[in-house]
Order: C-alpha cells, then structure tokens, then sequence
C-alpha cells in the first residue's frame, strides 16, 4: 500500500487543511522537554508578533553547540518564500535563530546577532579544541540564518592557529550537492590570550538550486514535456519539498492530490 502524505500528516498531528499551522519538528520525534519548552516558547512569541502564516519551527540538536553553551535551547524559525514569499514580523528576517535561556527568549536574525552572542555568552575557551568546537558552534548556527529551508549543510570542520598570543580559528560547512545546491559558509573567530572570543565573523557563498514554484500543480498538465519536468524537479528537490507538497495537496482535488502523493512515495522509496 502506497504511504501517502495522508499517513504523514496523520503522524505530525496537522489536518490537511488551508490555514496557517506549524509543523512539527519531524514525524514522530519527540523533543527533550527543555527543548519543547523553548519551541513552544518561540511559537507563541510569532503569535503574539500577530503572525499567522505558514511556518518552520525547528530544534537545533547539534553536538557542538551543546558543548558551546550547555543547558541554552537553540530554536530555527523559517518564514517559507516558496512558492510564496511570507512577510516575516518586523522585529524579524526570513530566517532566524532564538536563543532560549531559562524563561527569557532571544532572537538573532543576522550574523552579526550571532557575533554579538558568542562574545557575550560563550565561556572562555580552555583549549584549542574549545576554539575548534567555538567555531563549528557558530557555523552550525549561522546555517539557519543564511538558509532559505532547502540547503542542506555537512558537518562543520575547524582549524586552530597562534597569531601574536592569540589563537585565531577558521572554519567551513559546506552545502550538501543535492537539488543543484552549491557553496559554503565560512567563518573566523579570534581569542585573546585568556581565551575570550574577540570576534566571529562569517561569509556565505551559496548558490540555489531547483525551488518549488508551481511544479505540483502541473502534474496532470495537458503537454507530457510540462508533467514531466514538473515532476522531476520535485523529485530532485526530494524529501525538502515536503511541507510545499502538503501545502499544495490540502488546495487540490483529489486527482491530483493522487498525482502528489504518487511522487512522494517515489521520493521515499528512492530515499531522495
């Protein structure tokens, strides 16, 4: 029996519907209760900013950043432009980290956020493995506020050197080549000789690939060529395309909501 994207919706807990929602973080995982505080915490903070749209509110569960700042939950918050562009509030971008520490909420919208966070809150680096470990923290941040949600990033790598007492690290994450991606962020960060982090500064180079426009809704287009590049694009775009593709099934008949689900199970038998 065909998985259908009935059966995904069924697991996450959201009705195929029109209206704003928010997702859950991945079928069927279930947070840390720390860090479910802080999801549910940052939901209602983009509710009482008066924002109703669709959504992407993920925990970032990530070793470096544990290490970083211990007990500090770190919240992505996505405004999705495909195949729409969402106006995010005013006191936000399209992409953005929140910083949950106790019951205060904090948001960095920018790199430079991100700078001024690391410089205020990261611990004194004892070693150089904890200025290696400081600058894949801060490259595993500042993906999510470079992203557009269709990047998929490699694991971060770091590099210590001396420079006149100080230890200066440089580090990269690279784009995963899937969906016609490319690039990487790169990243700087500067200690004195105690250990505490002087600068972080970071440079993003990336290249889009493929983007859900209309792809779903010309599935049962009328010309073959249409239908089939339709398809192939959301098929390279693969499990990313999820949420454009549940959008688009809660908005079409049922011929065409059997053309989606047809693609995603390609998608997940082909483990794209």
């Amino acid at each position: 029996m065909f998985r259908s994207i009935v059966n995904v919706l069924v697991v996450v807990g959201v009705l195929a519907a029109t209206g704003p929602r928010l997702p859950a973080q991945q079928p069927g995982q279930k947070l840390p209760q720390a860090a479910q505080q802080a999801k549910t915490a940052a939901e209602e903070h983009i509710k009482n900013l008066g924002y109703q749209g669709p959504l992407r509110v993920n925990w970032i569960d990530d070793a470096a950043v544990k290490k970083a700042f211990g007990e500090t939950q770190f919240i992505a918050v996505l405004f999705p432009q495909y195949p729409v562009g969402r106006q995010p509030p005013k006191s936000l971008k399209v992409a953005n980290v929140f910083a949950f520490e106790g019951a205060q909420l904090r948001t960095l919208t920018d790199a430079k956020d991100l700078e001024t966070y690391f410089k205020a809150k990261l611990p004194a680096a004892k070693s150089e493995g904890d200025t290696q470990n400081a600058a894949k923290a801060f490259l595993r941040l500042s993906q999510d506020v470079y992203t557009d949600g269709f990047y998929q990033f490699e694991s971060a790598t770091a590099t210590a050197k001396m420079v006149e007492q100080a230890s200066v690290v440089t580090g990269r994450i690279a784009v995963k080549p899937v969906g016609g991606n490319k690039g990487h962020i790169d990243a700087t960060l500067k200690f004195d000789a105690d250990g505490k982090l002087q600068t972080a500064q970071s440079t993003a180079k990336l290249v889009e690939g493929v983007r859900p426009i209309c792809q779903a809704l010309r599935l049962l287009d009328p010309d073959p060529v249409i239908r089939k590049m339709a398809e192939r694009d959301i098929l390279v775009m693969g499990r990313m395309v999820r949420d454009y593709l549940l959008e688009q099934r809660a908005r079409v008949g049922p011929e065409l909501q059997r053309a989606i689900d047809r693609v995603w199970q390609q998608i997940l038998d082909e483990d794209r």
